[in-house]
């Protein structure tokens, strides 16, 4: 299940996989790269131009928001995903993204996951909508980790 707010982390680039498949995102599709407001065991990936900005959030989310990019601002998204059933890809070795945390200019960051989490879609060929799931995954205020 996909949560109704997720904190954007910032912009999705690419993702790797364990089986050596590099899956990019065009920037023309703003893909983002975003985390529930827990912070803990799940990435989202989307087209952020299909899904829109929304004014609702939570405590957890603006809390995470502010530690992992140092700013006050809360950018929290509302995506449907009604009916939507996510298929099973394989295991995620690596997420790169840009991000201008600690109002640094846009920078960009690979994270490469210590454990071996599992990377579901909702298409093989054309994928809109993707999840990276593992019990390590955490966002802090040093990054993401796991």
């Amino acid at each position: 299940m996909i949560p109704s707010i997720l904190v954007e982390l910032g912009r999705a680039v690419e993702i790797q996989t364990a089986n050596g498949d590099i899956w990019e995102f065009p920037k023309s599709g703003r893909f983002v790269l975003t985390t529930n407001p827990e912070g803990k065991g799940k990435l989202f990936i989307f087209s952020a131009t299909s899904n829109k900005p929304i004014s609702k959030t939570s405590e957890k989310a603006e809390k995470l928001r502010r530690s992992f990019t140092g700013k006050m601002d809360i950018k929290t998204r509302i995506v449907d995903v009604s009916e939507k059933k996510l298929i099973r890809f394989g295991v995620c070795k690596a997420v790169v993204y840009e991000s201008d945390k600690y109002g640094r200019t846009l920078k960009e960051y690979i994270h490469d996951f210590k454990t071996a989490p599992v990377l579901n879609v909702d298409s093989i060929y054309e994928p809109r909508i993707v999840v990276i799931s593992g019990s390590k995954i955490r966002v802090t205020e040093r990054g993401i980790t796991g």
